[in-house]
C-alpha cells in the first residue's frame, strides 16, 4: 500500500471510529474534501483536521458532519410505519402519563414532529426526543420551520398541527412543547427519558430508528442495537 493510501485509510478509520459510519463507498471523495478543507484552513495535516473535528463542539466539526451525514427527510415519510406507531400509541391508556419516544438520527426533525402529531391526533400525551450527531440539523429541527415540499406527504388530518409562516410552515405550539432535540452520537450510551423529577428509570416506550443503521458499519450497527 502506498503511503498516501495508508494515510487515506487512517483518515477514514478515524472518521468511522468517531461516527460509526461506513464510508467505504465514498472514501475517495471524502478524503479529497477533507484534504482541501484542511489546506484552506492552514492545518498542518488532514489527519490533524479530523482529530480536531472529532473532539466535537466546533463549527468546523459541524461542517464536516454536514459532509458525512444524510439529512434530507420529510413529514410522514414511509407512512405505513408512522401508522403503526400511531396504533401503538392509541393502545396506551388514555389519561396516563406521557409516553416517552426517542427518535435517534432524527436529521431535520420531521420524524420526531410527525410522531408528536400522530400522538396528538389520537389523544395521547408524549415526550418525543429527537437526537442526531450533527448539531446543525438539531438547530434546524428546534427552529420548527419547514418548506412546503417537506410537508408534501402529510395527511390532511395531521396538517392541523402546522401554521402558515410566509413561504414556510411552522410547527404548532402544542406539538413543539411535546418535542425536544439534542445532539447525541449513537456510539455513546443512549439518553434516558426524563420527567420533571429526573430519570424515570423505566426506559423508552418507543424507539423509532429509521434509515440510520444502514449507514453504519456492521460492527457499529450491532453495538448500537445492543446499547
Amino acid at each position: 500500500m502506498a503511503a498516501s493510501d495508508d494515510g487515506d485509510q487512517r483518515l477514514l478509520a478515524l472518521l468511522t471510529q468517531w461516527t460509526g459510519l461506513d464510508l467505504s463507498g465514498r472514501g475517495r471523495e471524502t478524503v479529497s474534501w477533507i484534504r482541501e478543507r484542511a489546506a484552506a484552513l492552514g492545518e498542518s495535516s488532514a489527519l490533524r483536521y479530523v482529530e480536531s473535528c472529532a473532539r466535537g463542539g466546533s463549527d468546523e466539526s459541524a461542517r464536516l458532519l454536514d459532509r458525512l451525514t444524510v439529512h434530507y427527510s420529510w413529514f410522514y415519510r414511509d407512512g405505513q410505519q408512522i401508522d403503526l406507531v400511531a396504533e401503538i400509541l392509541s393502545e396506551q391508556p388514555a389519561g396516563g402519563g406521557p409516553i416517552d419516544v426517542w427518535v435517534p438520527g432524527c436529521a431535520g426533525g420531521e420524524d420526531a414532529y410527525t410522531v408528536a402529531m400522530a400522538a396528538a391526533l389520537c389523544g395521547r400525551s408524549v415526550r418525543v426526543l429527537g437526537t442526531d450527531i450533527n448539531p446543525n440539523v438539531i438547530r434546524y429541527a428546534a427552529r420548527g420551520r419547514y418548506s412546503v415540499d417537506a410537508t408534501r406527504s402529510l395527511p390532511p388530518e395531521l396538517r392541523q398541527y402546522l401554521r402558515p409562516a410566509g413561504d414556510f410552515y411552522a410547527i404548532a405550539p402544542e406539538i413543539a412543547r411535546s418535542t425536544s432535540f439534542a445532539v447525541h452520537n449513537l456510539l455513546a450510551p443512549p439518553p434516558l427519558p426524563t420527567s420533571s423529577h429526573g430519570p424515570t428509570g423505566s426506559g423508552w416506550n418507543i424507539i423509532l430508528c429509521r434509515n440510520v443503521l444502514l449507514y453504519c458499519t456492521p460492527e457499529h450497527g450491532r453495538g448500537t442495537l445492543a446499547r
